[in-house]
């Protein structure tokens, strides 16, 4: 993991090395967060309000002056003023510059929604396991013992004509495109397994309980590539080719990844416009599970496929 300026030079400098992925299409995967002592919260929140205020006072004004806000960043750390500008960039961390700045409503959704897919419990609980794996931390902390959202929540009145700036337009035509020209700018492919009834397209939690599990790990990679397009390709097995026209499987395979589409669509009210919903039908199985009558290759063919793009791959 690295962060700007090396990032845009370490491909360079380093044979061998690629961006696998950067914040500009995952732009919700990395959180920085301010903190205080707990101590110091119980006795001050007046204080830490007023801090909490303050950030968002000065994101306002970078926003409306970014040309002063790089000269004060220039100032401050004796760094070239043409760099910060472009570190800032000029609409003041928009969709622009190194960092997204974020405002009342972002901070709010990050914190105090729980059906965010990427808030701050899956953000934490994600870097914990990490970290944990690693060796770095022995032990990990639950969220609630870190994060205090009354502050947040207070001013909700305060910055109630705020709106979410992190969210970029998504154009339903791009998607068209995206499958025309497959695996053009791809950033990811994820193949998740999601049984079916034979010949049903009805997501059925008593007959695959793990399907709440798999939408809401679609869900968080979704939320985590904000500014990304999904493609969600529904897949079947071959065990009735030759018997059943290819149309019908082809729209069976459509059918199953709309369900799941929609499952996720009813539970984090994404932009409709970020999904695109193909159906394989038996024309795409897996390596190495080509058989169609081995039962174990055609359960692992039953599969919905995700594959991310990034936002510019469609302009």
């Amino acid at each position: 993991m690295g962060w700007a300026p090396d990032i845009y030079n370490i491909t360079d400098k380093l044979k061998g090395t690629r961006l696998v992925v950067t914040t500009g299409t995952a732009n919700h995967l990395i959180a920085d967060v301010w903190a205080v002592r707990n101590d110091f919260y119980r006795d001050h929140p007046d204080v830490v309000s007023g801090l909490v205020r303050g950030i968002f006072d000065g994101m306002d004004m970078v926003r409306k002056d970014p040309k002063m806000a790089a000269r004060a960043l220039a100032t401050a750390f004796k760094i070239p003023e043409e760099d910060c500008g472009k570190m800032i960039g000029s609409d003041g961390g928009v969709s622009e510059g190194d960092a997204h700045l974020t405002n009342y409503r972002e901070n709010a959704k990050f914190f105090l929604d729980p059906f965010n897919p990427a808030n701050f419990e899956v953000v934490w609980n994600s870097a914990s396991t990490i970290y944990k794996s690693l060796g770095t931390i022995n032990t990990t902390v639950p969220p609630a013992k870190v994060k205090a959202s009354s502050v947040l929540a207070a001013l909700s009145e305060s910055y109630k004509d705020v709106r979410d700036l992190s969210q970029p337009t998504f154009r339903p035509d791009a998607l068209t495109k995206l499958s025309a020209e497959a695996g053009a700018g791809q950033v990811l492919t994820k193949a998740v397994m999601i049984s079916f009834e034979p010949n049903k397209s009805v997501l059925n939690q008593e007959y695959d309980n793990t399907i709440p599990g798999t939408l809401e790990e679609i869900g968080k990679l979704a939320g985590k590539f904000g500014n990304a397009y999904i493609i969600i390709e529904g897949n079947t097995d071959a065990s009735r080719k030759g018997i059943v026209p290819s149309d019908l499987v082809r729209q069976l395979s459509y059918d199953r990844a709309d369900a799941v589409r929609r499952a996720i669509m009813d539970k984090y009210k994404f932009d409709p416009n970020k999904f695109k919903v193909v159906g394989n039908g038996w024309d795409n199985p897996l390596p190495g599970c080509t058989d169609p009558s081995n039962a174990e290759h055609n359960k692992k063919n039953r599969r919905v496929e995700v594959k991310v793009f990034p936002l510019e791959t469609g302009a």
